[in-house]
């Protein structure tokens, strides 16, 4: 089982490099932002991934590691739904700006960094506390559905981009049992949502190639 883990981890990570230099070649400001959010997502991956791979495979101790990793990957993924927004906003509603939806989204990931830089999170020692888990992911869970509802209000508009609403749900769900502890299902969940980003990814190849 630890052998297939590091081989999913590191496949997931090979794609996910490999998407974001597609899609930086794209050379579009749509194309490059993505990519930003193929980086994102391939570095907070790796930083969770690689200690876990190293402490299955060598029994080495890497609890302080993994709970910077976890630290990491939530940044990571912050950083990818505001990126979503972003890139929603430019191509839908280049012109128009709904104050609203803009301020709940800062505001989601203003608190989300401010509870996870609480110390009760317990990075350091890869702590789990389930309070603590549930208030941080609380923010990104409005974020997600506030992300999946934009894309689902206009996946008319755009062919390529109309499976992201679903891609992102999917891969929301994948992340709760994750989110809320260690859960038997946890492995296979979260590599189930690895690969609803990379299909996101590719419906954002397929635009930008569609541009050009």
């Amino acid at each position: 089982m630890k052998y297939a883990e590091t081989v999913v981890a590191a496949l997931v990570l090979c794609f996910g490099a490999g998407m974001g230099i597609a899609l930086l070649r794209r050379r579009n400001a749509a194309g490059r932002r993505m990519a930003l959010g193929a980086l994102l997502l391939t570095l907070g991956a790796a930083a969770h991934l690689a200690p876990r791979s190293l402490g299955l495979l060598f029994d080495w101790d890497t609890t302080h590691w993994r709970g910077l990793g976890r630290l990491a990957a939530a940044l990571a993924l912050t950083g990818w739904y505001l990126l979503l927004y972003r890139s929603w906003e430019r191509e839908f509603r280049p012109e128009v700006r709904d104050r609203v939806v803009l301020w709940t989204v800062i505001g989601c990931v203003i608190l989300r960094l401010l509870l996870m830089a609480a110390p009760a999170n317990g990075w350091w020692r890869n702590g789990h506390d389930p309070l603590w888990q549930t208030l941080r992911n609380l923010p990104l869970a409005v974020l997600a559905a506030v992300t999946v509802l934009l894309y689902r209000l206009t996946r008319r508009e755009n062919r390529a981009l109309a499976p992201v609403w679903i891609l992102q749900l999917i891969s929301f769900l994948c992340y709760l049992p994750a989110a809320v502890g260690r859960t038997p299902v946890a492995v296979p969940s979260m590599a189930l949502m690895a690969l609803c980003q990379l299909g996101t990814l590719c419906c954002f190849l397929r635009a930008a190639k569609e541009k050009r």
